[in-house]
């Protein structure tokens, strides 16, 4: 899990892995921390992702 400063965020991070673990391989759940727009994805539990992190918004 990335350093995030916001307590609010880690928990968010904790819900955004666990929906990813739950709901399996055929849905990518994405954590979006809108305080910097231009890298606003701070979490992509799944490992199957097209997009990826360096996705834009």
């Amino acid at each position: 899990m990335p350093n995030v400063p916001n307590a609010l965020l880690q928990h968010y991070m904790k819900l955004t892995e666990f929906l990813g673990q739950a709901l399996g391989p055929d849905y990518e759940v994405a954590l979006h921390d809108m305080t910097d727009k231009n890298r606003s994805i701070i979490a992509i539990p799944t490992t199957m992702s097209a997009a990826g992190k360096s996705a834009p918004p």
